[in-house]
């Protein structure tokens, strides 16, 4: 089955707070496992996750240590330790360049020829880097404001 993708001028993505990473990694591994079964062709969040992940990383790759994204950093490392994507990641460089790699798999997707192996891999990634988003955002108890008797 070819797969469609829409022909939408995908956003850069600066960092983790100008788009849900969690919900769109969730919708990306919900549209991989439809490619899977065979039920749908859709890849439109898989793309927009693959455009995050290349644009982020890339901007990390050309400024100093100092200015990197610290949330994208530890999720996507995390994600991708969790996913058993590959050993783990010890370095920010590493991690830039296997982000890089992961974001060529989920670009690549739109070919027919994708092995179903590399699509769970994938899938799985995405499901870990939702989970991992999701673990390090704060608590809704944590945003609310502590009576004074507490204090």
């Amino acid at each position: 089955m070819p797969i469609k993708e829409n022909n939408n001028n995908f956003d850069t993505y600066q960092n983790s707070e100008d788009i849900d990473i969690s919900l769109l990694s969730i919708q990306a591994a919900i549209e991989l496992d439809k490619i899977i079964l065979e039920k749908s062709n859709s890849i439109d969040s898989v793309l927009k996750l693959a455009n995050y992940l290349k644009n982020s990383f890339q901007l990390m790759s050309d400024v100093p240590q100092q200015f990197y994204d610290i949330k994208s950093v530890a999720v996507v490392s995390n994600a991708y330790d969790t996913s058993q994507w590959g050993e783990k990641i010890k370095t920010v460089p590493e991690l830039i360049k296997k982000a890089s790699e992961i974001a060529g798999f989920l670009e690549s997707t739109n070919s027919s020829d994708k092995d179903h192996d590399e699509l769970i891999k994938m899938r799985d990634f995405c499901l870990a880097l939702s989970n991992c988003t999701l673990s390090n955002q704060p608590r809704l108890n944590d945003l609310r404001p502590q009576p004074d008797y507490y204090r």
